[in-house]
């Protein structure tokens, strides 16, 4: 299994935050909207790390917490895709985790 982040922030600040954690070296690929040359949600982002880790686009399951950037983004891209519904608030009829700790019980090894 291979672990990355897709994001629109810049590549330096990505690597900023990844660093303070103690991460520089967890995922496997970070896709910033400076590499990629678009944001989320489009198309070409997710397209693009998936270019990159070699994968098809369905065989990508892509987290995030925003229902159009996120979720709609990363399915129009193909992707399977989850959102993070810490509170409840999502009414929509999607598939959604309240934590990420729920991943693993989804993904069968």
């Amino acid at each position: 299994m291979k672990v990355g982040i897709i994001t629109n922030t810049l590549q330096t600040d990505v690597e900023k935050v990844l660093s303070k954690l103690g991460l520089p070296d967890f995922f496997d690929l970070v896709v910033s909207v400076d590499m990629a040359g678009k944001a989320k949600p489009a198309k070409e982002i997710f397209m693009y790390a998936a270019k990159r880790l070699k994968l098809k686009p369905q065989e990508m399951l892509f987290v995030g917490d925003d229902l159009e950037i996120d979720y709609e983004g990363a399915k129009k891209a193909g992707f399977k895709a989850l959102i993070v519904d810490r509170e409840t608030k999502v009414t929509q009829n999607v598939e959604k985790i309240k934590n990420l700790k729920e991943i693993l019980r989804l993904l069968s090894f």
